[in-house]
C-alpha cells in the first residue's frame, strides 16, 4: 500500500505510513463512542469546547467504520467499498491533522480551521449512503457468485449498523456548523418544533411529486386527536420531515397504482373476509376515524386545504361537502392520524409520552411474502433504480448534497435534474427507520393485504417548560459529565 499523505494549511503535510495508519485507527476504534444526550445537542453554543470534543470524538466514530469495511475478506475488489473507506481514512486523518496544528482551541482561526475540516467532510460524506449500499450490493453478489454464503440478513445487519453511525457523526457534524454560522442558536434542534406543520409541509412536496410522476394524487386527511393539546415538541424537525416524506411518498404511490384508473369509491374500503392481515392490522376502523373532538386538516391533490371539525357538524373553512367535491380523482383519502401515547420505551431523559403519528391508507396492502422483507436496504416493490449514479454523484449546492430538509438524500443532478423518483431505490423506508432509531424512536409497519398499510411512528416528547430548563443548564455543562446522563439516542455503534 502506497503512503498515506494529507496536506493540511500552509506548507504542512503529514504522511503516514500504512502501518502507522492502522496502528492509529486501531488506537481510535477501540475508543467506545460516546453517545449523545438531548442536553449535549444545545451545549454545542460553546463552539470552541465543542470543536475539542468533535475533534476527539469524530475519530472514534471513523476508525470504527474504516474497521467495519475492513472485516469485509475481499472488500477492494468493490470499487464502491474502497473509496467509501478512502473517504473515511481521509476525514480520520483530517482530524489528527487538525489536532496537531491546532490543538488548543484558543485562539478563533483554531476555530475557523476546524470549521473549514467541518465543511470538507461534510461535501466528502454527502455520498456515503448511497455508496456503501450499491458497495454491498455489489460485494454480496461477488461473494455469492465466488459460492460463499452472504446472506441478506448479514448485509442489512452491516447497513443497519454503518447507516446508522453514518446518522450520528452527520448530525454531530452539521449541529457544530449551522451553530459556527450563526444561522439557529439551538443549531439543528427546534425547542418549539411544531410536528402537524411538519406533517403538512411533507403532504404538499409528497403530492407534488406523486403528481409529477403518475398526473395525480390523492386528497390526505390531517387528523389531530386532541387538539386542545399543545402538540409543540423539542425535536429535529429534519428528521421528522424525512421519516413523514418517505411514508407518505409510499401511501400515495399504493393509492394511485391500486385505485388511479378506477372510478370513485368509498374512501375506506371494506375489509375481505376471506384474507388475514400480513401482519397486526392498525388502519382505523370506519367508525373511530374521529373519535372524541379531533381537528382535521384536509389536503386535496389540487393544493386546496379545509380545515373542519367532522363531530361539530361542519367545518371551520368550508362546508363537508365542498371538502368531498375537492375529491374528484376519486381515490382513497390518505389519512395521517396525530395523537398522543404513554411512552413505551424505558425513559428517564423527562419524556412521560410519545408523539405518535400514523399514516394510514387503502392502497390494497402489502403481500404477506413481501412483509418480511421491507426494512432490507436495496429491496423496492417498485420498478429498481439503480443506485450507483447517485453514489457518484457530487453535489453543487454548498450543502454537502443534504436534501433541503438536511438529511441525507439523493441529489437529482445524478438523474439529469428535476424531481427525484418516487421510489425504485429500496433504501426510504429501512433509512427513515434509522432517523426514528437514532433519536431513540420507533416506527412500526402494519399491513392487510387487499386493504392498505398503516405506518405507525412513535417519538419521545420533552415539554416546553423541560427542554426551557435543559437549555438554560446545557449553558455550563460539560461532556465529562455525559455518565450521569440518561441516553436518549440509540447506540452509536
Amino acid at each position: 500500500m502506497m503512503p498515506v499523505g494529507l496536506h493540511g494549511p500552509g506548507d504542512h503535510s503529514f504522511f503516514v505510513n500504512a502501518r502507522m495508519m492502522d496502528s492509529q485507527v486501531a488506537d481510535y476504534a477501540a475508543l467506545k463512542p460516546r453517545p449523545q444526550f438531548f442536553r449535549s445537542m444545545l451545549s454545542v453554543r460553546d463552539l470552541p469546547k465543542a470543536a475539542s470534543f468533535l475533534r476527539s470524538e469524530l475519530p472514534r466514530r471513523l476508525a470504527a467504520r474504516i474497521q467495519q469495511i475492513d472485516s469485509l475478506s475481499g472488500y477492494r475488489e468493490v470499487a464502491e467499498l474502497e473509496e467509501t473507506r478512502d473517504i473515511y481514512s481521509q476525514s480520520f486523518l483530517e482530524l489528527r491533522l487538525d489536532d496537531v496544528l491546532h490543538g488548543g482551541m484558543q485562539q478563533e482561526a483554531d476555530v475557523s480551521n476546524f470549521a473549514h475540516v467541518l465543511y470538507a467532510q461534510q461535501g466528502r460524506h454527502a455520498k456515503i449512503i448511497p455508496l456503501v449500499i450499491a458497495g454491498m450490493q455489489k460485494y454480496r453478489a461477488l461473494q455469492i457468485a465466488a459460492g460463499r454464503r452472504f446472506s441478506a440478513a448479514e448485509m442489512d445487519r452491516f447497513l443497519d449498523l454503518f447507516v446508522l453511525n453514518r446518522i450520528g457523526s452527520s448530525f454531530l457534524r452539521e449541529q457544530w456548523l449551522v451553530v459556527h454560522q450563526s444561522l439557529r442558536p439551538n443549531g439543528m434542534v427546534d425547542l418549539q418544533c411544531d410536528p402537524v406543520g411538519v406533517v403538512q409541509q411533507c403532504v404538499g412536496d409528497a403530492q407534488e411529486l406523486c403528481r409529477h410522476h403518475f398526473g395525480k394524487a390523492p386528497n390526505v386527511d390531517v387528523v389531530v386527536r386532541d387538539p386542545s393539546r399543545d402538540l409543540q415538541m423539542a425535536y429535529l424537525p429534519q428528521y421528522l420531515y424525512y421519516i413523514m416524506f418517505e411514508l407518505l411518498k409510499n401511501s400515495l404511490r399504493a393509492v394511485v397504482e391500486t385505485h388511479g384508473h378506477k372510478t370513485p369509491q368509498s374512501p375506506w374500503n371494506k375489509r375481505p373476509s376471506q384474507q388475514s392481515p400480513s401482519s397486526s392490522s392498525s388502519a382505523p376502523k370506519e367508525n373511530e376515524e374521529y373519535e372524541g373532538d379531533p381537528l382535521v386538516v384536509s389536503l386535496s391533490s389540487g393544493g386546496q386545504t379545509v380545515v373542519y371539525r367532522p363531530n361539530l357538524g361542519g367545518s371551520v373553512c368550508s362546508s363537508t361537502s365542498e371538502r368531498l367535491k375537492a375529491a374528484e380523482n376519486g381515490m382513497p383519502t390518505v389519512r395521517i392520524f396525530v395523537d398522543h401515547c404513554p411512552a413505551s420505551i424505558p425513559d428517564s431523559s423527562g419524556a412521560s409520552e410519545c408523539l405518535r403519528i400514523r399514516v394510514a391508507d387503502c392502497g390494497g396492502g402489502i403481500p404477506k411474502e413481501v412483509m418480511p422483507k421491507i426494512w432490507r436496504f436495496g429491496f423496492t416493490s417498485a420498478k429498481p433504480i439503480d443506485i450507483s449514479p447517485y453514489a457518484s454523484s457530487s453535489s453543487s449546492n454548498g450543502r454537502g448534497g443534504e436534501t433541503k430538509n438536511g438529511c441525507n438524500g439523493f441529489s437529482s443532478s445524478a438523474n439529469g435534474g428535476g424531481l427525484d423518483p418516487l421510489a425504485g431505490f429500496g433504501v426510504g423506508l429501512p433509512l427513515a427507520r434509522s432517523y426514528a432509531r437514532y433519536l431513540g424512536g420507533l416506527l412500526e409497519v402494519q399491513s392487510e393485504e387487499g386493504t392498505g398499510t398503516t405506518a405507525t411512528l412513535c417519538i419521545r416528547t420533552l415539554n416546553s417548560e423541560k427542554s426551557r430548563e435543559i437549555l438554560e443548564e446545557a449553558q455550563g455543562w460539560s461532556h465529562e459529565e455525559e455518565d450521569r446522563e440518561i441516553d436518549v439516542k440509540a447506540a452509536s455503534r
